[in-house]
């Protein structure tokens, strides 16, 4: 998951602020916020919730310190944590966009589709021309079954941001899911476009091509994937089944043992599939 950045230059003017405080060390709750944000951006996780702990104590209504707090409870992985500063974020300050857009963010990665769904519909009535809001209201939404409105939901990330490749892989899936491999080819193709170093993009438009028996196509697609993502399993996989569909059943063997050394959890899917494709390969009609 993409997580909430903040622009260069405000961070920067933080790493001022924050070493000015240290020569004598913080004392008001702005200086511990501001030293916090600093340290989370070295990698001090831990150091810097210790200052958004301090800034809290010092001004338990300063709702930016619990965003902060939620931000980096987040990155190490407290999910509970993380939503429970985000929710006293948007109590203390109810126009709090993204303090609902990360709750969601956490939300979704939980499972709470839900819940997801309606923090981000929050957000989206604060600020409707954020085009992040729509992309993972719709990956929320596809998640639950929701496809017509995940569809509605893409489309309009991409009005608003049409260089948007996460949000046109996204739509690919799901129109690949209600059959339509046309539209989702077309989509994964956008996605490449605007970014070529897409390693999901070329894996989904590998599925696509390999399941309307475009093997030549989806060799290509899985190669990229795994050329752009080593240790990318499921593509390992994925370029062995289309092998396998074009005869080359020790290449597939290679790609295969590739996979499953990453993750040994594809074994029995895989080698069921392979052995359908290699069943129906042999009761075809010979040239």
């Amino acid at each position: 998951m993409r997580r909430f950045r903040r622009p260069a230059i405000f961070v920067l003017a933080l790493f001022v602020a924050a070493a000015a405080a240290q020569e004598r060390g913080p004392r008001t709750a702005e200086e511990f916020n501001d030293r916090g944000i600093a340290r989370k951006a070295k990698g001090d996780l831990d150091g810097a919730i210790a200052d958004y702990d301090r800034a809290i104590s010092l001004n338990p209504t300063y709702a930016l310190a619990y965003y902060n707090r939620g931000i980096a409870r987040g990155d190490k992985g407290d999910l509970n944590g993380a939503i429970a500063d985000y929710t006293k974020a948007v109590e203390l300050n109810p126009d709090y966009v993204s303090a609902y857009y990360n709750r969601g963010n956490v939300r979704r990665e939980r499972g709470e589709l839900d819940e997801a769904v309606a923090d981000y519909t929050k957000a989206i009535a604060l600020n409707p021309s954020d085009a992040r809001a729509y992309n993972n209201r719709g990956s929320a939404r596809a998640g639950r079954g929701d496809r017509e409105g995940a569809l509605a939901d893409y489309a309009r990330a991409v009005e608003l941001n049409p260089a948007y490749a996460d949000a046109y892989n996204n739509r690919g899936s799901v129109l690949f899911g209600k059959g339509d491999a046309d539209g989702a080819l077309a989509d994964y193709t956008k996605a490449i476009a605007l970014d070529p170093d897409f390693a999901l993009a070329y894996f989904n438009r590998g599925l696509a091509r390999h399941a309307e028996g475009d093997d030549d196509g989806a060799v290509a697609d899985f190669t990229k994937a795994v050329a752009l993502s080593p240790t990318y399993a499921n593509a390992h996989a994925g370029l062995g089944l289309a092998l396998i569909s074009k005869g080359k059943d020790g290449e597939a063997e290679r790609e295969f043992q590739k996979a499953f050394g990453l993750d040994p959890r594809l074994k029995p899917k895989i080698e069921k599939g392979a052995e359908e494709i290699r069943r129906k390969r042999n009761a075809a009609p010979k040239p």
